[in-house]
């Protein structure tokens, strides 16, 4: 009873600082590791809204420049000037999705008054906007004045009936037009729909997210009642006491969990918060199945040290070796006790504890292989294949029947690529498959950029029928076109190598292109061995751009594991080669082979 009543207080305490500390140190673990998660994507939504923003910019600073637009604001009321100015800017707009409506108010440089009726179009066609007189009195107007030639920005409801018959939240951009003798001759707006970017923010983000001007407006939210009023007047009281002139990136408080991202460009704040009792409700739960472990451990130890103190002693220190081997993340650990008493069971209850952890490894391992199965089946689902299938070929059929065969050449193309992409579901595909999706893809390319890119597809007769994860050579082939040929002034040409060389399928993707700069070169590579060693690419200085190429890496990892390779080679100014290899086996069958 005396050894015992010294060995009771004693595995008392230590248990329960093992459990306090435990939890403290996983609790901050967590919460480290969920703010810097939460830091990164509030990085990439401001990103994301920039890239909008620099859209919107870029567009208007073209149409200022746009004889159409010139000629529309010297004739505001010549029909001509309007059917040609229809005609150019609806067609400039179907390139930008991002931007919903577009008003251009022509003006009298010295006296600022409207010398016709507005040009207002949208998406669908020609509508109608405010009229002059009531426009030149918001606010919109007048800071757009004051500002002479740069833009603003401003958070428009339907309620101010600037684009009329419209029941969207607007985000627009105002500036004035100048023509070449910096006279003022109209001011042009842009009209960015509020609801398609609240509906991005909420398929991205599990969390409360909101966007604000550097007026502290809410232009966009996860929470629709917030939008268009100040951040202040919002009940959560976090966000209430942030100041726009100098938000921190970062910011935890006791229930709550706060990340921020500026714009220089737009001056706009977005913001994340999540609940830090959410972030932390798996860790409770194992917390509570510690303490139940422990617990029956104590009682457990404390009757045997009562019994036969130097047999506990020597089992104790057994399974204490196996549990600091397996807190180096050595999974394979199992004590065995040959007892069948109370020991022998706290043994095997150890065992079947570190076999339930593994699985649930291993189950969350399987659970976002099977989310990115089915994110790429929800892909594929929003288009119904038989309806799409039938009205390329009715297109293709009367393309055919009115002798329009270049237009008949890429329906069929068109077509044959969306039956390649989708295959009935499956997400393996021959090579042979994969190949004459890119060549469809490439055809289309061609015809678009008017016969300027040239390709040759070669691929090895052994490796034809090889099964590979679908898309996986066109990513390549598309970043080749854009990154590549696109920028170039003359031809281009693009070569897709396919061959076995002893055990690997060596794939390749060359094009005479502009190449990628040394630094950026540097990146994506060393990106490459982070996603093989790690299993993610870290942080890259523009992860937009890399996307696809580190969704393929991630991809190829989760198919083949850490012996698949991707590298790029590249010289700027004289092309890029792309090359991936993967373990492949022969296991012939009727001319059918298989990776291995």
């Amino acid at each position: 009873m005396k050894l015992l009543s010294w060995i009771a207080p004693l595995f008392i305490a230590t248990i329960d600082l093992t459990g306090y500390f435990s939890y403290y140190v996983a609790s901050q673990l967590a919460l480290s590791k969920a703010g810097q998660n939460q830091s990164n994507l509030t990085r990439q939504t401001i990103d994301h809204f920039n890239n909008i923003a620099q859209d919107a910019i870029d567009f208007s600073n073209y149409l200022l420049l746009s004889d159409t637009v010139q000629e529309l604001l010297s004739k505001p009321d010549d029909p001509d000037a309007h059917r040609r100015a229809f005609t150019t800017l609806s067609s400039l707009m179907v390139t930008r999705n991002s931007i919903q409506s577009l008003i251009i108010y022509p003006l009298e440089s010295n006296s600022m008054e409207s010398i016709g009726q507005p040009f207002a179009i949208d998406q669908t066609g020609l509508t109608s906007a405010m009229p002059y007189p009531l426009f030149s009195k918001s606010k919109l107007f007048q800071t757009a004045l004051e500002l002479n030639g740069k833009e603003t920005w401003g958070f428009i409801p339907p309620s101010e009936k600037l684009f009329v018959g419209d029941s969207d939240n607007k985000i627009v951009l105002a500036k004035l037009i100048k023509s070449a003798d910096l006279r003022t001759k109209g001011m042009i707006i842009v009209g960015v729909q509020e609801s398609k970017l609240r509906k991005q923010l909420i398929n991205s983000i599990d969390a409360q997210a909101l966007v604000l001007d550097d007026a502290g407006t809410i232009l966009t939210g996860t929470e629709s009642t917030w939008i268009g009023h100040s951040y202040r007047n919002i009940p959560n009281q976090e966000i209430k006491q942030l100041s726009l002139s100098d938000m921190p990136t970062s910011i935890q408080t006791s229930d709550w969990l706060i990340s921020s991202a500026s714009s220089t460009l737009t001056g706009w704040h977005a913001v994340i918060i999540q609940p830090k009792d959410v972030l932390l409700q798996e860790l409770d739960r194992i917390s509570m199945i510690t303490i139940i472990f422990m617990s029956v451990s104590l009682l457990t130890a404390l009757l045997f040290s009562w019994i036969a103190t130097s047999f506990i002693t020597t089992s104790m220190r057994k399974l204490l070796k196996s549990m600091r081997m397996l807190q180096t993340g050595d999974f394979s650990q199992r004590v065995h006790f040959s007892a069948t008493d109370e020991i022998g069971q706290l043994g095997r209850g150890y065992n079947v504890m570190v076999e339930r952890i593994k699985e649930l490894i291993d189950d969350v391992y399987n659970t976002k292989l099977k989310q990115r199965e089915a994110e790429l089946k929800t892909l594929q689902e929003q288009i119904n294949p038989h309806f799409l299938y039938n009205t390329l070929d009715m297109i293709y059929l009367s393309a055919q029947k009115n002798g329009e065969t270049a237009i008949a050449e890429m329906v069929y193309s068109l077509s044959r690529m969306f039956r390649l992409r989708l295959s009935g579901g499956r997400s393996i595909i021959s090579l042979e498959q994969e190949m004459e999706l890119v060549q469809h893809y490439l055809h289309l390319q061609r015809l678009r950029f008017k016969n300027r890119i040239a390709f040759d597809l070669d691929i090895d007769p052994k490796a034809r029928h090889a099964q590979v994860p679908k898309l996986l050579i066109q990513p390549l082939v598309e970043n080749a076109v854009i990154h590549g040929i696109e920028p170039m002034n003359g031809d281009g040409f693009i070569q897709v190598k396919c061959r076995i060389d002893n055990d690997r399928l060596l794939i390749s993707v060359t094009d005479n292109g502009a190449g990628i700069p040394y630094d950026r070169l540097a990146e994506l590579n060393r990106m490459f061995v982070q996603i093989t060693k790690r299993g993610d690419a870290g942080t890259t200085t523009n992860p937009s751009q890399s996307f696809a190429i580190r969704n393929l890496q991630e991809r190829l990892m989760l198919a083949f594991g850490p012996e698949v390779q991707l590298r790029i080679d590249s010289q700027e100014g004289r092309g890029t080669t792309a090359s991936i290899a993967i373990p492949w086996e022969e296991t012939c069958d009727h001319d059918e082979c298989a990776l291995g």
